[in-house]
């Protein structure tokens, strides 16, 4: 194998020359964010130095204002923001993508630049610890981790699933804001205590294995359970229904 640091052939000249060239396209780095900004861009630090003609390590500049990736479509997205400290991976446009970040619009190149470490791209998380907050799918089971679940829409919520595991050991709060419809076959609350606070309304059969405890009044068929009265009552004798 020829060996570009060595003799003076026209073949290790050339040689040497590519690999010089080479060594100024970048194309894809794990990197530690540094700083994350309001308008979608973050600042990060390579994470694998440059070596100097001794085989030294000469630290990276940190690569400043890139835009970072947000899985999303259309209206519908997960947003996921990256923190401080979190690593990732960084790729590199071919081509200066400057007044495209800043516009984000179709235009031409700002400069003649190529593959260079200014036209960055944050795309995803790397080397990451085991998150403590987070959304699970795994065949037919979703798996919410958290400890605030806040569903809020202006308008219907709609919530479809055969299986839905809300999985936390503190205390999970989830609060709807709008109006939320669940729709199933069957549907088990399992709880050692459960508290509603509003009015509740049910249409079908209610069945209750225990005891019922009502604190001021009930109605059945229009009439009040605690103000009835009841005629040709004498000791035991039979009496009348409801009046």
């Amino acid at each position: 194998m020829i060996n570009p640091n060595k003799g003076n052939s026209s073949l290790n000249t050339l040689v040497g020359i590519i690999d010089n060239a080479l060594s100024s396209v970048s194309t894809a780095m794990p990197v530690t964010v540094l700083q994350v900004y309001p308008n979608h861009t973050l600042d990060v630090m390579p994470m694998v130095d440059m070596l100097d003609n001794e085989g030294n390590a000469v630290e990276h500049a940190p690569i400043i204002g890139i835009p970072y990736a947000r899985l999303q479509g259309g209206d519908y997205g997960l947003i996921v923001e990256p923190k401080v400290g979190d690593k990732g991976l960084v790729v590199f446009a071919s081509r200066d993508i400057s007044d495209v970040v800043q516009s984000k619009e179709k235009t031409k190149p700002a400069s003649l630049r190529k593959h260079s470490m200014s036209d960055g791209m944050y795309i995803a998380s790397l080397l990451y610890e085991e998150p403590k907050t987070y959304i699970k799918i795994e065949k037919e089971n979703i798996t919410i981790h958290t400890k605030n679940l806040l569903v809020e829409d202006n308008d219907n919520t709609t919530l479809q699933a055969k299986k839905i595991l809300v999985d936390n050991n503190e205390e999970t709060t989830i609060n709807c804001i709008g109006t939320v419809s669940i729709n199933g076959q069957n549907i088990s609350l399992k709880a050692p205590n459960v508290n509603i606070l509003g009015n509740v309304n049910i249409v079908g059969n209610l069945d209750v294995a225990g005891s019922a405890k009502i604190s001021t009044e009930a109605t059945i068929k229009d009439i009040a359970f605690t103000t009835h009265v009841h005629g040709n009552g004498n000791n035991g004798s039979p009496t009348s229904g409801p009046q």
